[in-house]
């Protein structure tokens, strides 16, 4: 009765400095108003509801240093659910707002700025749910105001039952603009109603064929409109699988618009900057597809995303892709000349930046390139004038806000306001607006006037004055330490890589001989751990753990030469990394006070991997292991994921379509995975923790571990999230899997 007891008091502690750390609020939009007027979106988590709040603070600024804080943060309040997508008109007058709702269907609300709703109808009959991931999402307003575009899947046809009447058993379309679809959906007979329909995979489930709608905006508010959708008008008929992010021209006369082009399969798009996008236009209105032009891209570019125009319309701007294979990469940022692209089909577009690579040791803060998906932040403002373009992209192991000269044709990178990351937000009225944190600083929101230059903004803090937390977090906040390393490799390469170091010292010095080390490398590969405020290494370092961070070899933000390091060697190269790092974090003389035996790894998707891979191979340097959604044997991984090209490029394997699966190919996929290593012997304990709906790592892949690992008498633990995909972010799952990741933990010491 007494262990319970104390286990029951240390799941409080956890619990409530979870809830402390995870309440507090995060910068998510901004929007410069005028130059003395600004406000910014925040988004905070309260753990024991499951819920997230959304919260709108104001500034006003006199031209000096002195800011006036709003005296409430308002809530977010809208007269439905969260919307999927909010876009606010280019005057500020309108915010158009999106949703999706099981019960009503999709929907959309128009409000003025004084908070009225001058437009309101349900889109149940036109289309189907409304698309909000970032490869399809559009809500974009023409630059009068006049028209609104936004993309959604179409309705589905109706399939009948075997036993419906005779007269009912062909499947029919709900609407007549899904007539075309539902002629190809049924063009090999009778479609049952338990048909398989392919769609775009992680986080996209049930996302097949997105399309444009359009709203006449002036007719729709006009007193004929109010309450009707006969203004909306599908921009279908095109022979296109996905259509998305759209943006207007900037005398609204053509729409550009991205497309995923069609295959023998649709692979999955989500965190994968390797799938093929082309632009069109189309004016605006018009008749489809007698007026859609593909636009030319430049010699190798197989992706081209993300189109804005240049304020004076002369130049559609975009992001270019080269590197087909790595499922994440650097862009470059490419320029057309508009409108001669849409007249003069040899119009040939100029690479503005293009991507480069970096001496690791001896360059700085040096710009290798776009490392998102947009050129545009929330705001959809980014001009700082009619030739600089601000954009936010990592710049080694940080975020950075990237000044782009188009007419120079040079990137230079924004001195920030302080240590850590920097995002941008807005840019308006020759004013940017960022927000910025650090492993110790939550989010805190600055401004500053800015020319072309760049060279030394006079950055201004929009503090709120009342904390974003109890003095008490605050202070252990303040004793948060975070040093970006160079860890070299132990191979003969002579590379080194970064890896962030954190602690608190004071957090350590308390926990005495129980200190502890968590060694936590990243998913993806081809991602990146940044400096920023992050709630899970909070907890961790409040609860005596430092932890370490490597972004190893094939990482983002370096370079698409470090991207390409790693395909090929992936449970070898990346594994050696992890170990660096651990070696370098044991021989930091902050943590020298940590035991030997109290190392542990923390790691989910490829990350989960790397962790596997270090418990199994290295059973006397790690006391245990949390895996979240890990990859544990690519060979079974294959048949199931939303991407199966991924499981052979880290191998090093030709693609799919090159080289048909054999024996030796499996045989390969399973030698590089954790499981090939079960079988030695590691009783390292682990939990594995799964969201039974991730479709980027099937469930049954931490599954197959628990199960090898329980067969050889090893402790482990196994919690399955249902509702939660990849990420297994969603906030009751948050906290559960943090929370019994550090009392599985305890367990393991205290065992």
């Amino acid at each position: 009765m007494a262990s319970m007891r104390i286990v029951s008091l240390r799941m409080d502690e956890y619990t409530q400095r979870y809830t402390a750390i995870s309440a507090i609020p995060l910068a998510t939009s901004g929007r410069i108003h005028s130059p003395s007027a600004v406000s910014a979106s925040f988004s905070a988590c309260h753990a024991p509801t499951a819920t997230k709040s959304s919260t709108t603070n104001s500034w006003f600024c006199d031209g000096s240093d002195s800011v006036t804080w709003s005296s409430f943060p308002v809530a977010t309040r809208t007269t439905s659910a969260t919307p999927a997508l909010t876009a606010t008109s280019d005057d500020g007058s309108l915010i158009a707002s999106l949703f999706n709702s099981k019960e009503k269907g999709p929907r959309i609300e128009i409000a003025r700025k004084n908070g009225s709703l001058a437009y309101a109808a349900a889109l149940g009959e036109l289309h189907g749910d409304i698309v909000s991931d970032q490869a399809f999402a559009t809500l974009v307003w023409s630059p009068d105001a006049s028209r609104l575009v936004w993309v959604a899947e179409p309705k589905s046809i109706e399939p009948k039952d075997v036993f419906a009447p005779a007269s009912d058993s062909v499947s029919k379309p709900k609407s007549a603009p899904d007539a075309k679809l539902a002629t190809e959906q049924v063009a090999f007979g009778i479609r049952s109603k338990y048909e398989f329909s392919e769609d775009w995979g992680e986080v996209n489930t049930g996302v097949a064929r997105p399309q444009l709608y359009l709203l006449d905006v002036a007719a729709a508010l006009g007193p004929a409109g109010a309450g009707e959708t006969a203004s909306h008008l599908a921009i279908d008929g095109m022979q296109l699988e996905g259509l998305g992010q759209a943006c207007f021209s900037p005398d609204g006369s053509h729409l550009v618009f991205g497309v995923v082009p069609a295959a023998s399969r649709r692979l999955g798009l989500v965190y994968c900057s390797n799938r093929a996008i082309k632009l069109y236009a189309v004016a605006v209105p018009a008749q489809l597809p007698d007026l859609l032009q593909p636009l030319p891209l430049p010699t190798g570019v197989f992706r081209a995303e993300a189109p804005i125009f240049t304020p004076a319309g002369d130049e559609l701007v975009y992001l270019a892709r080269t590197l087909a294979r790595s499922h994440r990469c650097a862009a470059a940022v490419c320029a057309l000349p508009w409108p001669a692209a849409l007249t003069e089909p040899a119009s040939s577009p100029r690479t503005v930046v293009a991507t480069r690579d970096m001496d690791l040791a001896t360059d700085g803060e040096l710009f290798t390139g776009i490392y998102g998906d947009s050129l545009a932040p929330a705001s959809g403002r980014a001009w700082l004038n009619a030739t600089t373009l601000l954009v936010t992209t990592l710049v080694r192991s940080s975020y950075r806000v990237v000044v782009i000269d188009l007419a120079a044709a040079t990137a230079t990178v924004l001195p920030p306001p302080r240590a850590g990351t920097c995002t941008l937000l807005d840019v308006a009225h020759g004013h940017v607006l960022v927000a910025s944190s650090s492993p110790a600083t939550p989010s805190t929101v600055f401004i500053t006037a800015l020319d072309s230059s760049a060279s030394a903004p006079d950055w201004v803090e929009l503090a709120s004055p009342s904390p974003s937390c109890s003095a008490e977090l605050a202070a252990a906040l303040s004793d948060i330490t975070c040093t970006t390393e160079l860890v070299a490799c132990t191979d003969d390469s002579g590379e080194v890589f970064e890896a962030h170091l954190l602690y608190s010292e004071a957090a350590l010095t308390a926990a005495g001989p129980d200190a502890r080390l968590i060694v936590n490398p990243h998913g993806g590969p081809h991602s990146c751990y940044p400096d920023s405020f992050d709630v899970t290494t909070v907890f961790y370092l409040l609860s005596g753990y430092a932890v370490i961070k490597p972004n190893y070899r094939g990482s983002t933000g370096f370079g698409n030469a470090f991207v390409a390091k790693l395909p090929g060697h992936v449970g070898d190269m990346d594994v050696a990394d992890v170990q660096a790092a651990t070696a370098h974090a044991l021989a930091a003389p902050a943590l020298s006070a940590i035991p030997a035996t109290n190392v542990f790894l923390v790691g989910g998707s490829h990350g989960g991997f790397l962790s596997g891979h270090s418990a199994l191979r290295f059973g006397g340097t790690y006391a245990a292991a949390a895996l979240r959604n890990p990859v544990t044997n690519i060979a079974t991984m294959l048949g199931a994921t939303d991407i199966p090209d991924w499981c052979w490029d880290v191998i090093g394997r030709a693609p799919l379509a090159d080289e048909p699966v054999s024996g030796e190919l499996l045989a390969a996929a399973f030698a590089a995975s954790p499981m090939a290593h079960v079988a030695a012997g590691s009783s390292v304990p682990m939990i594995i923790m799964i969201g039974l709906n991730d479709r980027r790592v099937p469930p049954p892949q931490g599954t197959e571990l628990y199960y090898a690992l329980r067969a050889r008498g090893v402790a482990a633990r196994l919690l399955h999230y249902p509702d939660n995909t990849h990420a297994l972010n969603k906030p009751a799952a948050a906290a559960d899997r943090e929370v019994h990741t550090l009392l599985f933990f305890d367990d393991v010491l205290s065992a």
